[in-house]
């Protein structure tokens, strides 16, 4: 799924997405997808010269859209 929406350019279109998706699937699929999110932001860390910075904002985004899902569960 988090491939998935990184894909999406449209930054509407990938909230949608992912708010469909945390609806439809719940708590835990929330929690993995957090998870996700916050391992692929720590690897970026370790980048030499950082991280795609495109890249870096949608994964940022759709965490903390992610971690207010789970907060609000």
């Amino acid at each position: 799924m988090l491939g998935q929406l990184i894909g999406y350019d449209d930054r509407a279109e990938r909230k949608a997405v992912l708010k469909g998706g945390l609806i439809v699937h719940g708590i835990k699929f929330a929690k993995e997808l957090s998870s996700l999110t916050k391992g692929a932001l720590e690897g970026f860390w370790g980048v030499p010269g950082g991280a795609d910075g495109d890249l870096t904002a949608r994964i940022e985004e759709i965490d903390e859209r992610v971690n207010e899902f789970v907060r609000n569960s």
